[in-house]
């Protein structure tokens, strides 16, 4: 075992550090002009941190970007291990959060609000809305009320490229692509929901970027070690 620690102390200094490697990621999925970098930050340091955590399971990681307007692409499915954006779609907000922008949001239920914060995605079912997923809040008092309000991702006409419409605060997608992406990120799987007036108010933990940082550089030790067990 020592040697073995001896041997990988290298592979751990010299791995890229980890504000690098998040530039490497957002590169590698082609988002320089369609995503904002801080945004993608947070997002990948919240998941590595719930990674940590054993709060989330899966490799998907969905930013939905609630800075952006209604009528833009605002739902990002991304596989980190890959890495790739997978799917770049549509999503709708709140009807009481605003009308073309998502200025108000809730954990209250009845609201008709958006909630902001870290997500796991939960299990899938068919319902009154179709095909759809259940989600878990992870942070207390923004959203953890999620599955008490029945906040779900689901499919909807009103999606479209020519109607935008506005749910009761579940992320709505267009139809069918709805099926494919919710088959994809259920299950365990990482989403974040972004809005600059509200996610900087989020726990401290979530966006530590210390602890993601040991994560990632736990990940990729581990990986090389595998790797040359493997003899690869």
């Amino acid at each position: 075992m020592k040697w073995l620690i001896i041997f990988l102390f290298p592979t751990f200094l010299f791995s890229p550090n980890y504000e690098t490697h998040v530039s490497q990621l957002f590169i590698k999925c082609d988002l320089t002009d369609k995503l904002n970098y801080e945004i993608f930050f947070q997002g990948v340091t919240g998941y590595y941190n719930l990674k940590k955590e054993k709060k989330i399971t899966g490799n998907i990681l969905v930013i939905v970007d609630y800075h952006q307007p209604s009528f833009s692409k605002r739902f990002y499915v991304i596989d980190m291990d890959i890495p790739r954006v997978l799917y770049h779609v549509k999503v709708s907000h709140g009807r009481e959060s605003g009308e073309g922008y998502a200025h108000h949001f809730s954990n209250r239920r009845g609201s008709h609000q958006s909630s902001l914060g870290f997500f796991s995605t939960g299990e899938s079912y068919t319902g009154k809305n179709g095909f759809s997923l259940r989600l878990d809040g992870l942070d207390k008092g923004y959203n953890d009320n999620a599955r008490p309000r029945n906040l779900v991702v689901h499919g909807a006409a009103y999606i479209s490229d020519g109607l935008i419409g506005r749910s009761y605060g579940c992320l709505a997608l267009p139809l069918p692509v709805n099926t494919q992406i919710i088959e994809v990120i259920k299950d365990g799987n990482c989403i974040f929901i972004y809005n600059p007036d509200y996610t900087g108010r989020l726990p401290t933990k979530r966006l530590d970027v210390e602890s993601a940082s040991q994560y990632y550089h736990g990940v990729y030790c581990g990986k090389e070690l595998e790797r040359l067990i493997r003899g690869n």
